[in-house]
């Protein structure tokens, strides 16, 4: 190791040429390494002065001085060989007899002090020569004494005299180092690259510095001592007794011309001056090298725990570290988690560290440092993660002061990348702590640790992956996430929730709405600031141990203010980074650096809940793959009356295809469209209207699937009972179905949509925001309802198509049965079904109620007798009085048994309160308040009525799909032929018709004059 230094002074007092060093060292942050043991400590053997040297310097003046020494002896033989021997006029240079340096008689040694005695000692800010070369000395004040005193005497009761003699107590560790020695500071000086005068001389626990270049003060010591070793062998080579051996030193290397170098050559020094050169570098070497051993001595003895835990920290073996240790657990760049109970729950936050402040005792407790305190610094934030931090600070006591961290994580707003900090506080604790319970906890190398890596990693590709936008599914319990703080006003609280449903992940339009509706949300997305921009600063109060008077009227202090180290240590952290800047997700690939500080949470969308939540990334689940999502839910698979599937099979293709009838626009720059105003007309709306439980809800999730889209439904509780309301709900709904591209269901749209009625404002406000939102959405729209006819007549013309269900019919309901049936021989349930059995009861429950419309289940009605039957199969099972003859759940006819006698006699009840004793109660009431007709079926005179011509098809009716005719229904496809009533047979249907008309009038009376009947041309009206 070569270091810079000024070696004049032990030049000038030897009369020897100056010479240049060689470049500084750096030293780095290392391992801890043993202290040399080449050579044994000589410092009795050695003369413990160097006269006339000077200040100590460090030892490469005594490695020129013995290559001086080397040099000259070579030139000196070489000019005697050439002379013949002749050196009448070398004579040697006398040695000073000048004053010897006061530094000359300083003990090497180290002095340990007690904490009274430490003022009366260290009065100045300068070395004391009279003082030792280390001055030590524990933490413990005066006050912090007293106490310590006090509880030993307290416990000596209790304990003998030998275990209370083995005691080590806290307040004996040293403390203050006082580095007495010029040269030991000229070394640290050079080694960490700060100045460190004499006037700031005291380095306090836990001497960060000389952890940090231990390694380098180590080589330092080596290579001091294999100087020394070679000035030892050269002085023994001079002192040998042989006259050819005699040698003089040069005393400059400057250039010089022939005849005054040969002039100068011959007035070298004799044997003997050359003798007490060489006597004096042994002298310097000594003392250097023994200053060095003071200081490694006092590295291996009192600060061996220091050096044990970072050697521990470094192999990851320690499992429990005291407070004091843990600046070397936590550093800048190193990795961190939120909780370490997290990472079970998969929510576990990764950070990385930016700054560390703090966990250090300090000497005074702000009566005489100029200090502004950490907790007033933080105290501008409102954040509830800064007031847990200040509440910690308050609670650390007056010992030592709170250990504070500077963190930040990734985060996603939508628009970009960006770093957002985050502040840990650490209060005081008394001996040592389990890593593992540690808050944050710090991520060590190791197998564990590789596995949270991956997993941060995977998650954080998953991350980017849905953030800007995805259809998935979400099952479990979202994330809560909120501001408590005391002040109140800046608080807000999105609370956990579980969510059970199809979701929408759009992390900007989520940012948006919590923008809009939670006060002070904003401020929790902000990137940067806090201390990103501003580090926690280092308390001056560890390091402000006051000297007994005052100079120049304040109150100064001797002890080395090392705060640069963590600056250093976080300014090559900021540079070495590129995780503090902002980037977008479409810009350049993220790093893994990035993806592991991602969340565990997105803002998604709850489809059926209509809420935004944030989501744990972890519960959110793929959908079904595209193809298996259309191929279970094909239209084949729905029963429906005939004529419908081929219908909205039509309209769903066109609208996902979007077919241009002539060129790409109209010649208006606006798509083609049908309506003369740009903008109108758009959309798809279809109406769904019929019984309850007949397939229409049904119908709009197989549309969505068709059409590959999310289904958003809403209903009127969703969206108010004001127009204002309604206008602000009902288009932000549009908005979000816009940009997702969802089909908008509209269930229970009556209530809505109902007849505009003269003097009711608000019902007929709300029919026109209705009207306009039809109007001009270009979506596709399903309105569902089983109250038809108090639809208002306006909206008849801005429905696209619309879809009568009827009641379903015996073929339908079998059908639904027996799909209920295979659904639960495919779920893979460890359950037996009574197949046969229940078809027959399927049978019989038609056939017993074919005449009570009342009591027949329609669709909806069948799947929930079967979910109750699986409840009561799996009671059955665990809790029944035949539970220990099954050997898994059986659903059996009897539940069916049970179920159907409970639903009867609700029918019954329900027609006992309205007092109506016809079978269809449920048709009646409906048919009574002239919203639903569920025995429709148009007559002859009804059809006649419609037009010159009687409807070819007759009303809509279902066609299931029974294990006979599935084949066959599924291999037809139905053609708008089977629609048109165009027929050349219409003519004489008309006149069987009429005739048949005249027939029961005559036989009924009702014809008692003549009528007669003229028929119109086809495009006239009939009249009768």
């Amino acid at each position: 190791m070569t270091l810079a230094t000024n070696p004049a002074p032990l030049m000038d007092s030897l009369d020897l040429p100056h010479t240049d060093a060689g470049p500084d060292h750096n030293g780095i942050l290392s391992h801890p390494a043993s202290a040399s043991q080449s050579g044994k400590n000589n410092t009795a053997d050695l003369p413990t002065t160097c006269e006339n040297c000077g200040p100590a310097t460090p030892g490469n003046d005594v490695k020129e001085l013995l290559k001086t020494l080397v040099a000259g002896q070579n030139e000196l033989i070489s000019i005697q060989r050439a002379k013949g021997g002749d050196n009448d006029e070398g004579t040697a240079t006398q040695p000073s007899n000048g004053p010897r340096d006061e530094a000359d008689f300083q003990e090497i040694a180290i002095k340990r002090v007690s904490p009274g005695k430490w003022r009366k000692i260290k009065r100045e800010r300068k070395i004391i020569p009279q003082q030792s070369v280390l001055l030590v000395s524990s933490k413990a004040n005066a006050r912090s004494q007293q106490r310590h005193r006090a509880l030993k005497l307290s416990n000596s009761a209790d304990k003998s005299a030998t275990e209370s003699s083995t005691d080590t107590s806290p307040f004996d560790v040293p403390y203050r180092l006082a580095i007495n020695s010029s040269y030991l500071l000229d070394v640290l000086s050079q080694l960490t690259g700060e100045s460190i005068t004499e006037s700031r001389n005291v380095f306090v626990r836990p001497f960060k510095y000389l952890v940090a270049y231990e390694s380098d003060i180590r080589q330092f010591l080596k290579e001091a001592e294999a100087t020394y070793d070679q000035v030892i062998s050269k002085l023994s080579e001079l002192t040998q007794d042989n006259p050819d051996a005699v040698v003089t030193v040069a005393s400059s290397t400057k250039q010089l011309s022939g005849d005054e170098k040969i002039k100068r050559e011959t007035q070298k020094g004799t044997h003997d001056s050359l003798i007490e050169d060489a006597k004096k570098a042994v002298s310097c070497a000594g003392r250097e090298m023994n200053q060095l051993r003071c200081l490694v001595e006092f590295m291996d003895r009192d600060m061996h725990d220091i050096f044990d835990a970072k050697h521990r920290i470094s192999n990851s073996s320690l499992t429990e570290i005291p407070f004091e240790h843990l600046w070397m657990l936590y550093k800048p760049g190193a990795i961190i988690l939120g909780s370490k109970s997290d990472e079970y729950s998969g929510r576990h936050q990764a950070y990385r560290i930016l700054n560390i402040a703090g966990g250090r005792t300090y000497f005074d407790s702000g009566f005489k440092a100029v200090y502004t305190g950490i907790i007033d610094q933080i105290g501008d934030s409102d954040s509830e993660n800064e007031e847990k931090c200040r509440d910690a600070i308050k609670c650390s006591g007056m010992d030592m002061t709170c250990f504070i961290i500077d963190a930040f994580y990734i985060d996603f707003d939508g628009g970009k990348l960006g770093p957002r900090p985050i502040r840990f506080a650490i209060p005081p604790y008394n001996g040592t702590k389990p890593i593992s319970t540690l808050v944050p906890f710090p991520l060590l190398p190791g197998s564990e640790s590789q596995q949270i890596q991956q997993s941060l990693l995977e998650r954080g590709r998953r991350f980017v992956k849905l953030v800007p936008g995805a259809h998935k599914k979400y099952s479990g319990s979202t994330i809560q996430e909120g501001n408590q703080t005391t002040r109140g006003y800046n608080n807000w609280l999105i609370k956990q929730t579980e969510l059970h449903s199809e979701i929408m992940i759009d992390q900007a339009a989520g940012v948006e709405h919590f923008k809009q509706r939670v006060y002070r949300f904003g401020r929790n997305l902000k990137f940067g600031g806090g201390s990103i921009a501003r580090s926690t600063p280092q308390d001056k109060r560890e390091t402000f141990d006051a000297l007994p008077e005052q100079e120049d009227g304040s109150w100064v202090t001797d002890v080395f203010e090392d705060s640069k180290f963590e600056e250093d240590r976080q300014n090559e952290y900021r540079r070495s980074t590129d995780l503090l800047g902002f980037r977008t997700l479409l810009s350049v690939s993220v790093s893994d650096n990035h993806l592991m500080l991602l969340p565990p949470r997105v803002y998604g969308y709850g489809l059926l809940d209509h809420k935004w939540l944030p989501l744990d990334i972890n519960l959110v689940e793929d959908l079904l793959a595209r193809e298996d999502r259309v191929n279970r839910a094909r239209f084949e698979d729905l029963v429906l009356p005939e004529g419908h599937r081929m219908i909205l099979q039509a309209l769903i293709k066109n609208q996902v295809e979007q077919p241009k009838v002539s060129g790409e626009h109209d010649g208006t720059g606006e798509p083609f469209s049908m309506d003369a105003v740009p903008g109108k007309g758009r959309g798809l709306i279809i109406l769904l209207h019929g019984a309850p439980g007949v397939g229409k809800t049904s119908t709009a999730e197989c549309v969505a699937a068709q059409l590959k889209r999310p289904l958003l439904p809403i209903t009127c509780g969703d969206i108010g009972t004001t127009a204002e309301t309604v206008s602000q709900t009902l288009e932000s709904f549009c908005a979000l179905a816009h940009r997702w591209r969802c089909v908008l269901l509209l269930d229970e749209a009556d209530v809505f949509l109902a007849k505009r009625e003269k003097g009711d404002i608000i019902r007929n406000s709300l029919v026109s925001v209705f009207l306009r939102v039809l109007e001009y959405y270009s979506g596709v729209i399903i309105l569902t309802t089983n109250r038809v006819g108090e639809f208002d007549e306006a909206f008849r013309s801005r429905i696209h198509m619309s879809l009568y269900y009827p009641k379903l019919d015996e073929i339908s309901t079998k059908e639904i049965w027996e799909k209920n049936i295979q659904h639960i021989k495919k779920s893979g349930g460890d359950i037996d079904i009574e197949e046969d059995k229940l078809r027959r009861f399927a049978n019989k429950h038609w056939q017993d109620n074919k005449y009570k419309p009342s009591r027949r289940w329609n669709g909806r009605q069948i799947k929930n007798a079967f979910q109750t039957a699986l409840a009561l199969a799996n009671w059955d099972f665990r809790e029944g009085k035949d539970s220990a003859k099954l050997q898994r759940p059986q659903v059996k006819v009897a539940h069916f048994n049970r179920i159907a006698q409970t639903s009867a006699h609700f029918d019954d009840y329900i027609s006992d309160i309205h007092g109506i004793q016809e079978e269809d109660t449920y048709g009646i009431l409906a048919e009574r308040e002239e919203v639903r007709k569920d025995n429709y079926e148009p007559s002859p005179e009804k059809q006649s009525m419609q037009g010159s011509r009687p409807r070819k098809n007759p009303p809509p009716r279902r066609h299931g799909i029974s294990r006979r005719n599935t084949g066959a229904l599924q291999s037809r496809n139905y053609g708008y032929d089977d629609f048109d009533n165009e027929s050349p047979e219409d003519d004489i249907e008309l006149l069987k018709l009429k005739l048949e008309l005249a027939k029961l009038k005559k036989q009924k009376g009702l014809n008692d004059k003549a009528e007669s009947c003229q028929v119109s041309d086809d495009n006239d009206e009939e009249a009768w």
